[in-house]
């Protein structure tokens, strides 16, 4: 009788064989089928726990020497994926846990605590790779050596295709950045070719602005520029620069550092000295240096990113290189403007002066409660600013004022654009929030990646005396209240035309009798003296508490800040145009 069940036997164990090797067949072409890693670990995971019936697993991937990550898991917690330990233990078959020394493996107590029990390696032909922890089975049965023979089998068959899909994830990462370099490398030849396409100071430094806004997603941006040995405050967008902010910014000590910066630096990860630790309170995140011939011509400090993403070591090589050559342009207009003054198209600035002029209202709404007045005086090269006050209905009005990037009969034209825009959005009754996200849009659509309006506007309810309002990136205008206090109106969003679909906040504002609210543009801020001082922000709040005090009218208050102005830059041809839309709430 024994002799006749030996046969039996052989064959029973030839079948299991073939059920095995057939198994570790399909399941190779499974796991070679796909490059993506986790496609591969989650199949490797799923083939013995199916067919054993294991109640628990995961696999382990090395990331550099000793690093080892937790890549897939089945019936653990999902907090342990990616969670990364230092697996110095090396071994080359299944090994259970209880038989393994702790002095040689630190993660026993780990895996014990997690369930595990069987612990097998995923070996390539030089090191481990990686391995797989299974936990007991369900039916609580030890693994036969069949079955370790088999896990022994699997391991060795996968160790191919994780290497290969790890190969692959590193070739993917490496064509990313190529990609991102390749980007990178097309956007500074684009706005390089901007940058050269013009010689005038002003437009490279809007210019500069707008792409490292544009492109970093930047939610502020301050500039300066090397005059002479020294450093001076040029430019800034992307929100409100305070009278406090402007003091520290013209503090000598922090001017002198700054001056000295060769090489682009995050602020969090830096030490700082003293004279520049107050970055630190002004939510600088990055300074990038404007370099030409080993010498610094200037400095841009960046804020937070909007979506609050850090600036990485490859943003600052781009922002580098992209400053550098904003460097090299502002030297040609600088030595072009020694030779040279430019001739002015007298066709583009009548056409401009054309344009402006139709564009500004020549009458305003009169209201028992309400006393409004405008004003605009434009440069030689006109057409960037707009203002408007629009009756919207028996009980509404609106205001408005903007500022387009550049200069003349282009910047008229776009401006056009966003009056017609305006004036036709609000006969669709639509509220503040579509309005500004609609013009938004048009802006967007119909320029260039350098074409940018600043934008407030805001309505006013002449029954229940409130103020509604939204800022796209513009200048913020001063709200003074009768008891002294002084509101800057800063909420909205991001200027016109720099990404599709933004929306845009809005605030309502209770008005009372005695307030009185100032729109400006940063023709009035930024005008100069000899002294190449700007007029600055903390000059006209200073006139605005006068005017309170003295309860000055509309017309007053805007005529005594044109004269103060002129004053401040008697000498010095205007730069930039001067607008500004006043608004007093009568007794």
């Amino acid at each position: 009788m024994e002799d006749a069940k030996e046969p039996g036997i052989v064959n029973s164990e030839l079948d299991q064989r073939h059920v095995e090797l057939k198994s570790l067949f399909e399941t190779s072409k499974v796991l070679n089928s796909s490059l993506q890693l986790n496609t591969i670990l989650n199949n490797l995971l799923l083939t013995p726990m199916g067919r054993m019936m294991i109640s628990r697993g995961l696999v382990m991937v090395s990331e550099d020497g000793n690093k080892f990550s937790i890549r897939n898991i089945k019936g653990l917690s999902r907090e342990l994926l990616n969670s990364t330990c230092d697996v110095e233990f090396r071994f080359d078959k299944p090994v259970f846990l209880t038989d393994v020394d702790l002095n040689e493996c630190k993660l026993k107590n780990f895996f014990l605590e997690l369930g595990i029990e069987l612990i097998l390696p995923i070996n390539s032909t030089s090191r481990m790779i990686g391995m797989i922890a299974l936990g007991k089975k369900i039916n609580r049965s030890r693994y036969t050596e069949a079955e370790l023979e088999f896990l022994n089998s699997l391991t060795n068959l996968a160790s191919t295709a994780i290497e290969n899909a790890i190969i692959f994830q590193k070739l993917e990462s490496v064509n990313r950045k190529l990609d991102t370099k390749i980007q990178q490398l097309n956007t500074i030849f684009d706005i390089g070719r901007e940058l050269n396409s013009t010689l005038d100071k002003k437009k490279i430094v809007n210019l500069l602005v707008y792409a490292i806004m544009g492109e970093m997603a930047a939610q502020r941006c301050n500039i300066f520029l090397k005059k002479g040995t020294k450093l001076t405050f040029a430019d800034y967008r992307g929100g409100a620069t305070k009278t406090g902010e402007m003091a520290v910014f013209a503090d000598p000590d922090l001017l002198r550092e700054l001056a000295d910066v060769t090489k682009p630096f995050l602020v969090k990860d830096t030490i700082l000295p003293s004279a520049l630790a107050p970055l630190r309170n002004l939510n600088i995140n990055a300074v990038v240096p404007m370099r030409i011939q080993d010498k610094t011509g200037g400095v841009v400090l960046l804020g937070e990113r909007i979506n609050h993403v850090d600036y990485t070591a490859d943003d600052l090589e781009f922002l580098a290189t992209l400053c550098n050559a904003a460097a090299i342009s502002l030297e040609n207009a600088r030595l072009f403007d020694e030779t040279i003054e430019k001739q002015r198209m007298e066709e583009e600035l009548n056409i401009a002066r054309e344009i402006q002029t139709r564009l500004l209202p020549d009458s305003y709404p009169e209201y028992d409660h309400f006393e409004i007045m405008g004003y605009n005086v434009p440069s030689r090269e006109v057409g960037g600013d707009y203002f408007d006050c629009i009756r919207l209905d028996q009980h509404r009005f609106a205001i408005a004022i903007g500022d387009v990037s550049g200069k003349g009969a282009p910047a008229s034209l776009l401006m056009s654009n966003l009056h017609a825009g305006l004036h036709t959005l609000i006969m669709t009754k639509a509220d503040i929030t579509t309005i500004l996200s609609k013009l938004n849009n048009l802006i967007q659509a119909h320029t260039t990646f350098d074409k940018f309006i600043t934008f407030f506007y805001a309505e006013i309810n002449i029954d229940e005396f409130t103020l509604t309002y939204a800022n796209a990136g513009h200048n913020p205008p001063f709200l003074y209240r009768r008891d002294g206090s002084c509101m800057s109106l800063e909420k909205g969003g991001l200027l016109l035309g720099m990404m599709p679909n933004l929306t845009y906040e809005t605030e309502t504002i209770q008005l009372k009798p005695g307030d009185q609210l100032l729109m400006f543009t940063d023709g009035v801020t930024e005008a100069m003296n000899t002294l190449e001082m700007e007029y600055g922000e903390w000059r006209l709040q200073a006139i605005l508490e006068y005017a309170l005090k003295n309860d000055l009218k509309i017309q007053e208050l805007i005529n005594k800040i044109v004269v103060e102005v002129k004053d401040f830059s008697q000498g010095m041809p205007q730069a930039d145009d001067i607008t500004m839309l006043g608004l007093k709430v009568l007794n």
